[in-house]
């Protein structure tokens, strides 16, 4: 699944992307958007949206700082930047940092490479760690990969060690450093506009209800989940016969992925008069999408597995829009887990 995760992400932003430059915000320094919450524990930073597909928030490399846009990438554990000058683009320059420490040790994942760095890692005004482990990308899988995306690199918020790098998680990180209030982190997308990032705690403004939490399956190292099923119009998609599939959180991936026999269930099942809803059951808490959060004009929100023989899912920006998203952490007693909650 994360073989091909990073390429399909690029080639569905560079369907869809022309050429813009960068946008400035005048909120913080004037580069680098805040939002909320800032205290020595917990920071809520601005998650930008371009078109529905790219979402990416602001992080300060090096010192002084250098500052970047990262995407989100809930399925990775390392941070990966540019360190070229680009059109539209920033970049990470280790020479202009007082506090960047060579690794050196050479890094690829799916043709993008690079080499591993340490410096000094940002969030707004109160979090930062002195030194952490990320990748300046020399190489890319294609000419022009940077080109009409509208981020400098990738932010993983994965809970366990890398196994691209073999170094430490960003977050736990943070985590261990005591830098964070809580071991969360709360992730709002919004379709058509700015979402949050709040790191070492929850923003109650961003959802309503209830916040009912899944324990990940700690033997994937991902934020990957149980699921009870799938239902459309309160139908099973998912055979009772079926052992229980994994549910994988995806930020990164546009779609909800499933088994080629459920997803043309549900292409199958569209008409101009009639538009099913769909049920993700999740430790039996029922969370349902309509095909406003679905259906687009470009895109159709379900995409089949790469291979027929997979029966896992993934639950990509087509529903976390839907749905306030905590990722816990969890503790040397309590597992990491996922919390779902209506998006207010």
């Amino acid at each position: 699944m994360k073989t091909s995760r990073l390429l399909c992400l690029i080639g569905v932003l560079l369907s869809c992307a022309s050429a813009q430059s960068s946008s400035r915000v005048s909120v913080w320094e004037p580069d680098f958007p805040i939002a909320g919450v800032v205290s020595s524990g917990r920071q809520d930073l601005v998650v930008y949206n371009f078109r529905d597909l790219d979402y990416y928030c602001y992080v300060a490399l090096g010192t002084p700082d250098q500052r970047l846009r990262v995407a989100l990438d809930s399925n990775m554990s390392d941070t990966w930047v540019r360190k070229d000058p680009e059109a539209g683009h920033f970049f990470y320059n280790h020479s202009k940092s007082t506090t960047y420490q060579a690794v050196g040790t050479a890094v690829d994942f799916d043709g993008l490479g690079g080499y591993l760095s340490r410096d000094r890692v940002g969030f707004g005004d109160s979090i930062a760690l002195a030194q952490h482990s990320f990748v300046e990308v020399t190489s890319t899988p294609f000419r022009n990969f940077w080109k009409d995306l509208h981020h400098d690199g990738f932010l993983g918020l994965g809970w366990a060690p890398s196994k691209t790098t073999s170094t430490a998680a960003l977050i736990p990180s943070l985590i261990q450093r005591g830098l964070l209030n809580e071991p969360v982190v709360g992730l709002s997308l919004r379709k058509q506009g700015n979402g949050l990032l709040s790191l070492g705690g929850i923003d109650s403004q961003s959802f309503v209800g209830e916040m009912h939490y899944t324990e990940t399956i700690t033997s994937t190292g991902a934020w990957a989940i149980p699921l009870d099923g799938v239902l459309m119009n309160g139908k099973p998609l998912v055979d009772s016969k079926d052992s229980k599939p994994i549910a994988w959180i995806s930020s990164s991936s546009y779609s909800i992925k499933g088994p080629m026999r459920a997803i043309r269930a549900i292409f199958n099942a569209l008409d101009r008069t009639h538009l099913p809803n769909i049920t993700i059951v999740l430790d039996g808490e029922h969370f349902t999408i309509t095909h406003e959060a679905y259906m687009s004009s470009v895109f159709f929100g379900f995409q089949p597995n790469g291979d027929s023989s997979d029966s896992s899912w993934t639950l990509g920006q087509v529903f976390l829009r839907e749905f306030y998203t905590v990722f816990d952490y969890g503790s040397s007693t309590q597992p990491p887990r996922v919390g779902f909650a209506h998006i207010a």
